[in-house]
């Protein structure tokens, strides 16, 4: 009679976790379908707003020359041939800082992430736009702790107008001088992406 208690038991305890098993793939399942759902809805609005825009969303490939991941020295040059044309650019990355210009335009910094794109750039890339403020105002109360800190899924898709590239230097966690190279210009649009790559 113990025996087949105990053989109950341990089947009990079997089927308890079993479906605790189950339950928590279940939710897994769903939550992967939500974030697959999400990136599918924000690529696409991203990719609307290349084509309202006509903006050049190609660069980084063309700096990286196709590769993952490249480490080779991006000139000024470079960045020039790129984007200063008639045509504006898709940059995605996060919001660094926002100053005021007056009392219409801010000036807002936008760093790009270095895994918010499927192209790895050995040089820092930033944007420093003039942007009209009742737009900036209105991304910000939709989105409040955009700029709360560093957050990996606090990226942005920013089409903009540059008209100029400079060169500046800061001092990296080792000590070491570091470039940053830095576009100059105006905000067409900005988009909440994320943590979705482009």
């Amino acid at each position: 009679m113990n025996r087949i208690i105990w053989i109950a038991v341990i089947i009990g305890i079997c089927i308890y976790f079993a479906n605790g098993y189950i339950e928590d793939r279940k939710k897994e399942r769903a939550q992967e379908a939500k974030e697959a759902e999400i990136a599918r809805i924000t690529k696409a609005t991203v990719s609307l707003l290349v084509s309202k825009t006509n903006a050049i969303d190609d660069w980084d490939k063309v700096l990286s020359e196709g590769e993952e991941v490249s480490f080779r020295k991006i000139l000024t040059i470079d960045l020039e041939k790129l984007w200063l044309t008639d045509r504006p650019i898709l940059f995605v990355g996060y919001i660094d800082d926002i100053a005021t210009y007056n009392d219409q335009f801010y000036i807002l910094k936008v760093d790009r992430s270095l895994l918010s794109s499927l192209h790895t750039l050995g040089t820092a890339l930033s944007l420093e736009l003039k942007c009209d403020k009742r737009k900036i105002d209105s991304f910000l109360k939709k989105y409040p702790n955009l700029v709360s800190g560093f957050d990996l899924s606090n990226n942005v898709a920013v089409v903009a107008k540059i008209g100029n590239v400079k060169t500046s230097y800061c001092i990296g966690g080792e000590g070491e001088r570091e470039e940053v190279k830095i576009g100059e210009g105006y905000c067409i649009d900005i988009v909440f992406i994320g943590d979705v790559k482009f």
